[in-house]
């Protein structure tokens, strides 16, 4: 080998070596979506308490007004209803705040999702009043994933809402399929190639495995921040108040808070964590 082929060589071995250490070096990217991989957070419950409180003052402001003005009933389907949402959602934030101080020196995976779920509604709360916007969560693909595929149905999707909360609490993504719409139609948002995650009929399914959460077979043993979910419904179970079930999701109007109705029982699935190594 010549000498000059021989410094060509070491060059390239060189260039090859720098290339490896920076790799090493620099946060892992998902080659896919070409974005840093979430790291996960850590648990920051005791912070979070304040905000989620004020988010559900908001929301029961918002809903008083709407009762009030009788403009819309958000499927209340009778006074009692009504009231039994706001009194539910009231002794829902003292059992938050009472739960905080029990796991204060552990973690709850429930606890991570539910807080979470309500710090999304937050989110949407906030921008309509910054924005004085009537934009919907979702339909914007206004997501902190960045890689779910948007709502191709012109309204928020309990699943995506589901997905996001799953990722904002533990950077877990459900790789459901590859969204066929935007596989078709690379031009839509001009970011093509994005997961579309778990169905609820697939939540509902108890054959089908959805990565880190397994099914609670006996529902009597509910948790809050359980996934629940009804054929064509998911959301997050947020406990049960006045002989009713509470949950969060994403409907028609946005992100709300709403009974489980008796006739629907559901099927209930909790996160567990990887073991440690």
């Amino acid at each position: 080998m010549s000498n000059r082929h021989k410094s060509k060589f070491a060059f390239l071995f060189a260039a090859l070596i720098l290339i490896v250490v920076l790799f090493h070096n620099t946060p892992q990217k998902n080659l896919l979506f070409g974005e840093t991989l979430c790291v996960e957070p850590v648990s920051s419950m005791h912070g979070d308490i304040k905000k989620v409180d004020s988010f559900l003052d908001i929301y029961l402001e918002i809903m008083k007004n709407l009762y009030k003005d009788k403009k819309y009933t958000l499927g209340w389907t009778d006074d009692f209803e009504y009231h039994d949402l706001v009194s539910s959602i009231s002794e829902l934030k003292l059992k938050l705040e009472d739960l905080i101080q029990v796991l204060d020196k552990d973690t709850n995976e429930g606890m991570e999702i539910a807080l979470e779920s309500i710090k999304l509604l937050g989110d949407e709360l906030v921008y309509k009043q910054k924005h004085i916007s009537l934009d919907l969560w979702g339909i914007l693909g206004d997501f902190k994933s960045k890689v779910y595929a948007d709502s191709n149905s012109g309204m928020p999707k309990c699943n995506l809402f589901v997905s996001e909360v799953i990722y904002s609490s533990f950077c877990l993504i459900h790789k459901g399929k590859l969204d066929i719409f935007q596989k078709e139609f690379p031009y839509v948002n001009n970011v093509p190639w994005k997961w579309s995650p778990p169905l609820a009929d697939e939540w509902s399914n108890v054959e089908v495995e959805i990565e880190r959460f397994k099914v609670r077979y006996k529902s009597k043993n509910r948790q809050i921040g359980d996934i629940w979910s009804h054929k064509e419904h998911v959301g997050v179970y947020l406990g049960d108040f006045y002989g009713k079930r509470l949950y969060i999701s994403a409907r028609e109007l946005g992100i709300e808070i709403k009974f489980i109705p008796n006739n629907e029982e559901g099927v209930y699935r909790y996160y567990v964590a990887p073991v440690k190594k």
